[in-house]
């Protein structure tokens, strides 16, 4: 093939590509439009999307439930069930309507609770609704009360305990029967009124717990602007 019959087949092709975009000029318009209208919607929809989570103490409480629940109250925020929550977690509807997503990690000794909000302003409030609705849950609520009056019972059997122990304790101190009294009868003693002591310790904080969960954290060092992440 000769140079100019090159340059005429060059040139013919430039032509098509010319008319094909004139042809489709608004097409591709519009296209850009739409690209730049999604890109401009979807920053601004997210710039203000906070990624937070937060931490709870667990007593004996079935993980797996808690993972059921979390998962119900998700699936009531995708429906926007707002009314339905709002009464089940004792928050205002406006709080749950901001929430995007949650989820819960139970691998650890804590609850890990990720929330996904449009507003910082709800995170705390919906951290704390969302442990609301686990403890007012008719199988973890009664457990913890049964659990609560076992303890107490077991509390009071350590007290007496103790009691006793310290009666011996004084008696062989003041040697008042006429009994001879070693070092390691004094040590065995007073290790048994101390170990004793630090179970009632152990009662007693469980005792003064009001609930089943409760939250550790409910600071803001840990919120994160999801565009950052």
């Amino acid at each position: 093939m000769s140079e100019s019959n090159k340059e005429i087949d060059l040139i013919e092709l430039y032509q098509k590509i010319l008319i094909f975009l004139v042809k489709n000029i608004f097409v591709f318009i519009v296209f850009i439009i739409l690209g730049m209208v999604s890109g401009i919607s979807y920053y601004f929809y997210t710039k203000n999307i906070i990624n937070t989570h937060y931490v709870a103490e667990i007593e004996d409480t079935p993980k797996v439930l808690i993972l059921d629940l979390t998962e119900k109250v998700a699936f009531e925020i995708k429906r926007e069930n707002f009314d339905t929550l709002s009464k089940q977690m004792n928050i205002p509807t406006e709080i749950i309507s901001k929430i995007k997503e949650i989820s819960v990690d139970t691998t650890g000794d804590y609850l890990n609770i990720n929330i996904i909000s449009k507003d910082k302003q709800s995170l705390p409030v919906f951290a704390k609704g969302l442990v609301y609705y686990f403890n007012n849950q008719p199988y973890i609520k009664k457990k913890f009360l049964a659990q609560k009056k076992a303890i107490k019972e077991i509390n009071e059997i350590t007290k007496n305990q103790i009691h006793k122990l310290e009666e011996i304790q004084n008696k062989f101190l003041s040697n008042s029967e006429g009994e001879k009294v070693t070092i390691n009868q004094i040590t065995n003693r007073q290790g048994e009124i101390i170990s004793l002591y630090k179970k009632k310790q152990e009662y007693e904080a469980t005792l003064k717990k009001e609930k089943s969960i409760s939250l550790i954290n409910l600071t803001d060092n840990l919120v994160k602007s999801q565009n950052n992440l």
